[in-house]
């Protein structure tokens, strides 16, 4: 019996050799290179990131950048109120070479704390600030100028946009696009016709309830995202509006794989880029600037296209 246990028990000796040596190999490479290789990444546990599919795609097209450079992520949840001592942390710690910031808000206090220290960051987004800061985008305000300026060429007038809450960047940019499309065609922005709220079903469905109770509805929606989107086409069906004929309707898409734009009914208008394709890049944009490049060498704005489908049409005279 004993000699058994001794023969069952060398596979794992073996395997726990085999982990100290993978272990002791990576923590001498790290003390060789004076790298981690590992890139951070803080957020809020009260927004609950992990099970938003945007982010969960955002993750999916960094994971495999990762993968192929053999990198790590660290994912480290904090609160709100201490989320700026979480980025002095990692700072000191040691822990990364370098941290990606998303969700900026108009005047993020983020940029403004890593602008000033020396461990390389980049931000997925853009905000004010008055240090210089590397970033990636892409054109929310040209992307929603486009969707509602062709909404206004086929003659609608009451266009509602349905957005991300106020404060978040790209919201504020989306807005300034649409309220530049109505300026453009002579139209007014009207309080009524903006409604705002987290990207949901939910929020799409309630808005849209919300809008068709007003004394004049709108002939168009401009949605921030197709899962809002969703939420949206829901409520005019119940209320048996055709969509692309009584009303038309463009959303933003931005690639979830579950959600095919093409095959909805009707197929949806769009305006697209690849969150995914977003993530890859943010990565190997902060790998330069773990390698050296100059924060100010490091900017891009990626443009978005309006694909035009059946989901929008020429508004009817009422």
């Amino acid at each position: 019996m004993r000699r058994r246990s001794r023969r069952r028990s060398r596979p794992r000796a073996r395997a726990s050799r085999a982990a100290c040596r993978t272990c002791w190999n990576s923590n001498a490479k790290r003390l060789a290179t004076g790298k981690a290789r590992t890139i951070g990444i803080i957020f809020p546990s009260e927004r609950n990131l992990l099970i938003e599919p945007l982010f969960g795609e955002f993750l999916g097209g960094l994971g495999s950048f990762v993968m192929e450079h053999e990198y790590e992520i660290a994912i480290t949840p904090t609160t709100s109120v201490k989320e700026l001592d979480a980025y002095a942390a990692m700072a000191r710690s040691g822990r990364v070479d370098g941290l990606i910031v998303s969700s900026p808000v108009v005047k993020d206090p983020r940029v403004a704390f890593l602008a000033q220290s020396n461990l390389p960051f980049i931000l997925h987004g853009r905000t004010q600030c008055s240090d210089t800061y590397p970033w990636m985008d892409i054109d929310n305000e040209n992307a929603f100028f486009k969707s509602t300026r062709y909404l206004t060429d086929l003659g609608h007038r009451k266009i509602a946009l349905v957005n991300e809450k106020p404060g978040l960047t790209f919201a504020s940019h989306r807005l300034e696009g649409y309220s530049r499309a109505l300026t453009d065609a002579g139209l007014k922005v009207l309080d009524d016709l903006v409604v705002t709220g987290q990207l949901t079903h939910d929020t799409g469905y309630t808005a849209t309830c919300e809008l068709l109770a007003l004394s004049e509805p709108p002939t168009a929606i401009v949605v921030s995202s197709v899962i809002m989107a969703l939420g949206v086409m829901q409520a005019l069906r119940e209320n048996k509006i055709a969509i692309g004929q009584e009303i038309s309707l463009i959303a933003h898409d931005d690639g979830l794989p579950h959600l095919r734009t093409d095959s909805m009914d009707p197929p949806l208008t769009i305006t697209r880029s690849s969150i995914r394709d977003a993530g890859f890049r943010i990565g190997e944009l902060l790998v330069d600037l773990m390698n050296g490049k100059d924060r100010s060498e490091v900017s891009e704005l990626w443009p978005v296209d309006l694909i035009i489908r059946q989901s929008t049409g020429p508004m009817l005279k009422r």
